[in-house]
């Protein structure tokens, strides 16, 4: 429960809010992008994405830095962007 209550403040504001309400805006105005997604369970894929920022944060030292984030994307589309 106290994720949630430190997630929203953070998604509703900058620098957070904006961009994740764009990309939901723009995976549903993109057709492209809702027909590669179509279908997928993504459930390991966000568990994987979230878990290592939840990861960085509570259990290490090290920060999800953009670095740390870009390479995590990265990763991430290497598996899952075809």
């Amino acid at each position: 429960m106290p994720q949630f209550l430190r997630s929203a403040p953070a998604l509703a504001a900058p620098p957070i809010g904006p961009v994740h309400r764009a990309l939901i805006a723009e995976a549903q105005a993109d057709e492209t992008l809702r027909a590669s997604v179509a279908g997928v369970d993504l459930t390991f894929p966000a568990e994987v994405l979230c878990g290592t920022l939840y990861y960085r944060h509570l259990l290490s030292t090290r920060v999800a830095d953009e670095a740390a984030v870009d390479a995590l994307l990265d990763m991430f589309m290497a598996a899952y962007g075809r």
